[in-house]
């Protein structure tokens, strides 16, 4: 059976006007926006939407229901669809592929959802096995469940299955642990958590020739995901768990009786999770926490205790959640990127090249490089080289970026980029003179830049004075004054190198007699 039911054209009206408010002027979003989209599913109360996945279709996809189940498909401008398939219980994910796929535990079989709602490529479990459920795929489009053998129900195995339908079980060796989803970490092993009551929880990793290897964790969880950071996150108890592919584990704190459910990693590069707590601190909400830690959490409106669960990014950048006892969908914005600050020029003035840096703002997944008003690159990381520059004056500035838009400008630095270097003008006396005494040489070393220029006189054989160095600009005075005394009569070089900050320096040298 197929149902139809469009939502009523005052919310998709409602939908259409927010999306728009926030394209006129995004730099007013501060913190995400919250906007639930109530549906009707068609069946009863128990129904209630919990796994919720993005389709190659370009809708939203989830799972309907703890009695009778059924699928539901939602797109982004709120035409809902329900359908019933030829299988119950399933359990929704989604391959790399972008294909869906089901896990029945009533059918014992996994199952392709194609995007008309019906069910192909259909295969029972192997024998001896019964109920997959906690379906999840890899990066390399295999589907990850959990299982347990018929025999022994406490016995809970780790199964995978490739598209042609081929199974591999694995033994997690721990009596009475259960498995919740699976995830693909940088590492290109699969990670799961491991839970039983009254039990030290695990999270464990499963690597290409089926060695699992176990980590202690401080508090129990069944979701997990993979993290921007090339780290794994989870809910775990009242914390978020990170833990790297090297094993170590980290957890952040939530508010007491925060229950986190699902997790899954944002386009705005944080870790955004369900809180289903419906009697505690902060009711239903949805958390944020960024890769340096800092959690934001933002209750839902609804009155009647909300319970989000499944949490997934839509096709519209937008992140949408199954907010499972009001039967309903629900939207959230991602919050526009903070400002970048502290933006640093490694030297003003250079001979061709700007070395920047600046200070990362929250919720930036990248960052737009801007000189003299024109972007020039964009990067992820909080640094940008930029070289081959033509003699002049520049100035920079960087806005941080996410799927929402971008930043506010940072502020602005100036480069001045110089390739000429200081020259060295000797007035008198003339090249070739007889000097004695206090040869005293006139002239001007001027630049703006002037790092400093120095003199000294030495024969062929290099018998002369020592060299004096000079830190400032000379113009049209005194640039050398030297006491010939010091060294034997006869012909000498004198010879001066001025230097800027850039790096640009030249040589200028006379020739003298020396005759006390």
């Amino acid at each position: 059976m197929r149902v139809n039911i469009r939502l009523y054209s005052s919310l998709v009206l409602s939908l259409i006007m927010i999306l728009a408010l926030l394209t006129v002027n995004p730099q007013v979003h501060a913190t995400p926006t919250i906007t639930e989209s109530y549906i009707s599913i068609g069946y009863s109360s128990t129904n209630q939407p919990d796994e919720i996945v993005t389709g190659s279709d370009g809708a939203l996809w989830f799972k309907n229901g703890s009695g009778s189940f059924s699928l539901g498909r939602l797109t982004t401008a709120g035409v809902y669809t329900a359908y019933t398939p030829s299988i119950s219980g399933p359990y929704l994910t989604k391959d790399s592929n972008g294909d869906m796929w089901a896990s029945s535990c009533d059918a014992n079989q996994i199952s392709k959802v194609n995007t008309d709602g019906t069910i192909s490529a259909a295969y029972a479990i192997p024998a001896g096995y019964t109920c997959p459920r906690n379906i999840s795929g890899d990066a390399n489009s295999n589907l990850w469940f959990v299982d347990q053998n018929s025999t022994d129900g406490s016995w809970i195995f780790v199964a995978k299955m490739s598209q042609s339908g081929s199974f591999t079980t694995y033994n997690i060796s721990d009596y009475g642990y259960d498995v919740g989803n699976f995830a693909s970490g940088s590492d290109g092993n699969v990670w799961f958590a491991m839970t039983k009551s009254g039990s030290t929880p695990k999270i464990a990793k499963i690597d290409a020739s089926g060695i699992i290897t176990k980590y202690t964790s401080p508090c129990g969880s069944s979701r997990i995901a993979a993290g921007p950071d090339g780290a794994l996150w989870y809910t775990c108890g009242n914390y978020i768990g990170r833990i790297t592919t090297g094993g170590v584990i980290t957890t952040f704190a939530l508010a007491p009786n925060s229950y986190p459910g699902y997790i899954t990693q944002g386009p705005d590069g944080a870790m955004w999770f369900t809180q289903s707590n419906t009697g505690g601190t902060y009711g239903g909400s949805i958390g944020r926490i960024s890769m340096n830690g800092t959690i934001s959490v933002y209750p839902l409106t609804s009155t009647s205790s909300p319970s989000p669960r499944g949490i997934t990014t839509g096709p519209d950048g937008a992140l949408w959640f199954a907010e499972s006892s009001a039967n309903r969908i629900g939207r959230i914005t991602i919050p526009y990127p903070s400002t970048p600050t502290n933006l640093t020029l490694a030297a003003p003035v250079t001979n061709g090249s700007a070395s920047l840096s600046w200070d990362a703002s929250d919720a930036s997944t990248s960052y737009d490089v801007y000189r003299d008003g024109v972007k020039i690159g964009n990067v992820s990381q909080t640094h940008y080289y930029d070289s081959g520059l033509a003699e002049g004056s520049y100035s920079y500035y960087v806005e941080g970026v996410n799927s929402s838009g971008t930043s506010a400008a940072s502020n602005t630095v100036a480069l001045t980029v110089d390739k000429t270097g200081p020259v060295v003008q000797v007035d008198s006396p003339a090249d070739g003179a007889t000097v004695s005494g206090t040869a005293t040489f006139t002239g001007s070393v001027t630049d703006p830049h002037l790092d400093y220029y120095t003199y000294y006189l030495n024969n062929d054989s290099s018998v002369g004075i020592p060299s004096v160095t000079v830190w400032a600009s000379k113009n049209n005075e005194t640039i050398a004054s030297i006491n010939t005394t010091a060294v034997a009569n006869g012909n000498y070089h004198l010879t001066f190198v001025a230097r800027d900050i850039a790096g640009n320096y030249s040589v200028t040298e006379r020739q003298i007699t020396i005759a006390n």
